[in-house]
């Protein structure tokens, strides 16, 4: 017969081994507690379902988020290998596993590093996880039907349907980055209504962007490094009080002047509002006046648009580090060098030849100053030993530099979603908000 006290323990395997040891017992007795005043034996659903997604969101650590970008850079070095030689059918598949795992890096690590609660965690990696499904069921249609159009065949029913798959890619890709955003955008004092609103629009304008960068073979080893490299200067961070993670970083930045605050957020607002004139321009700009620029031609400008307002957000960080930190040109330096290097690709953007937008001198600048300022931030950062900085450091730059000029183009659709991100969390003193919700099973 199972008693009570096993029957609510066997409820809190949900969390991991070490909370148990530390917590665990204090938790099962509010539980038991809670149980006997309510006559019953056995836990309800609500309280297994809450333990389920609670205890599933404290394993969204650091240590997972490096565990999933360490099996990313793997796979990815695999499926490029195979990428280049006689499997590029089968390096697709492979290939469509790197944003998935990266994904679920990035999830853990905001859940580690940021308000976001744990059940939210959860439901993100399973609509990630529906997403990417998806979005490989979209490739497999096209894949077909292409390859049905070559030899003048009627596709399926399954090729027929590709605009519902890529449909409901988007509007799951949507709802995942919506749900995240909203979960860590939760701990400010924007009205609710407004909050979902903002990380819907942020969710349907960074789907595309984000979707194109998945799907690019060649990016994804170099995505899925950098990613290694920030969850390795995540897992090295020094331990200080008992604060969660986001509470360390947000107290950092309530460090700063409110004079300060108040002109990043401005400087960030600005940004957003120019960036998303940019993203309506570079898609419906040719359509604006009859006989004007064509749609490559209204592209190039709205992407020199978002990446000029990509350098003003880059100086709105640099001027939110706190001031008086001790050494604060350690990352003011290395950020106004990517501002600047983000300035020069969106002179060059329009500068450049039609066919070769980002072949122009002065984007060719941005190329290198990017890279290094990316560099010089990292090896400048206070987290990890100084060999670990520079190998880091030394390692994303090199990675960077080869791939600035293709990666810029889609970097440039997700600056109104950065800066709005950057204006609402990144620019405010924190309010006092609960610890997270361990004892919510309860």
């Amino acid at each position: 017969m199972v008693t009570p006290e096993r029957a609510y323990a066997r409820s809190l395997r949900w969390y991991p081994r070490a909370w148990r040891a530390e917590h665990g017992a204090a938790l099962l007795g509010t539980m038991l507690d809670a149980a006997e005043a309510e006559g019953r034996d056995r836990p309800s659903a609500a309280e297994r379902r809450s333990a389920a997604m609670h205890g599933l969101g404290m394993r969204l650590n650091e240590r997972f988020a490096q565990r999933s970008a360490a099996a990313a850079v793997v796979i990815a070095v695999i499926g490029l290998f195979a990428f280049m030689s006689s499997f590029a059918g089968i390096s697709q598949f492979v290939l469509a596993l790197v944003p998935w795992f990266s994904a679920l890096a990035v999830i853990a690590l905001l859940r580690s590093n940021t308000p976001l609660p744990g059940p939210v965690a959860v439901a993100g990696v399973a609509l990630t996880t529906l997403t990417f499904a998806l979005g490989l069921t979209t490739l497999l249609a096209w894949s077909m039907g292409f390859d049905a159009a070559d030899e003048g065949t009627a596709g399926t029913w399954f090729t027929r349907a590709l605009l519902a798959w890529l449909g409901a890619t988007w509007v799951i890709g949507t709802a995942t980055i919506a749900l995240l955003a909203n979960g860590m955008l939760s701990a400010t004092r924007m009205p609710a209504p407004a909050r979902v609103g903002a990380a819907l629009l942020g969710g349907a304008i960074a789907m595309p962007p984000l979707a194109l960068m998945c799907i690019t073979p060649l990016l994804q080893p170099i995505l899925s490094v950098g990613l290694l490299a920030l969850t390795l200067r995540s897992g090295t961070r020094p331990p200080t009080s008992t604060a969660p993670g986001w509470h360390r970083q947000r107290a950092a930045a309530d460090a700063a002047p409110p004079a300060s605050r108040r002109m990043a957020r401005t400087l960030s607002w600005l940004a957003c509002a120019l960036a998303l004139a940019g993203v309506t321009y570079a898609l419906t700009g040719s359509t604006w006046v009859a006989g004007g620029p064509d749609g490559t031609q209204a592209m190039r400008v709205g992407i020199a648009v978002m990446l000029a307002a990509g350098a003003i957000l880059l100086v709105g960080v640099a001027v939110g580090v706190r001031a008086g930190a001790p050494g604060p040109w350690r990352r003011s330096v290395p950020l106004a060098l990517i501002a600047a290097g983000v300035a020069c690709a969106s002179v060059g953007t329009v500068l450049g030849s039609a066919g070769a937008p980002m072949s122009h001198p002065t984007s060719v600048a941005g190329a290198i100053a990017i890279p290094l300022g990316t560099a010089a931030l990292l090896i400048c950062g206070s987290r990890g030993t100084r060999a670990q900085r520079w190998i880091i450091g030394v390692a994303v730059g090199v990675a960077l530099a080869p791939m600035m000029t293709f990666l810029l183009p889609a970097i440039a659709f997700t600056v109104p979603l950065v800066a709005a991100g950057y204006a609402l969390v990144g620019t405010r003193r924190a309010r006092p908000v609960p610890g997270r919700a361990t004892l919510a099973a309860a």
